[in-house]
């Protein structure tokens, strides 16, 4: 067990250091891709949907719950889910159109991902707890949004 623990301890150092560099590569890679904007404003909501995902399934996992922590994260994702919903889906090159229902589909279901945690938020302030249920629920959503990035970018 304290191998399994120090394997995710060391994990996470070494994802915090290489994460910059990465997302650094991936801009300078885009850098003159016409869907460059939209990848990375889905990026963006991807990689909050996963925090927030991380941080109701850490607090299921040690069972104390700080529920205004997710509405604070709750807030930031809603903000960037808008900005890149209203982003107009404008690319000239003919091939990359079909990705715009892909972009479409991927909003929507980072929508529904933020209809699944003010249901599981509601519940929550009630009962100053999140059930399995709750919690299972929020990881499908990520990983619904997971697909539809991994869609819309394929």
């Amino acid at each position: 067990m304290k191998l399994i623990d120090d394997f995710y301890v060391t994990e996470g150092k070494i994802t915090t250091i290489l994460q910059p560099i990465s997302d650094g590569a991936e801009e300078t890679i885009l850098k003159d891709h016409p869907l460059k904007d939209y990848i990375l404003g889905s990026k963006k909501v991807l990689a909050q949907s996963q925090n927030i995902t991380t941080l109701v399934t850490d607090q299921y996992n040690e069972d104390v719950y700080d529920i205004p922590a997710i509405k604070k994260q709750y807030d930031s994702l809603e903000k960037e889910i808008k900005a890149n919903t209203a982003k107009e889906f404008k690319v000239s090159d003919a091939s990359l159109q079909s990705k715009k229902s892909s972009y479409e589909v991927f909003n929507k279901e980072a929508d529904n991902f933020l209809a699944t945690l003010r249901k599981v938020l509601r519940a929550a302030e009630t009962s100053k707890t999140i059930s399995v249920a709750q919690a299972t629920e929020i990881q499908n959503g990520y990983q619904n949004v997971v697909s539809r990035y991994n869609n819309f970018v394929d």
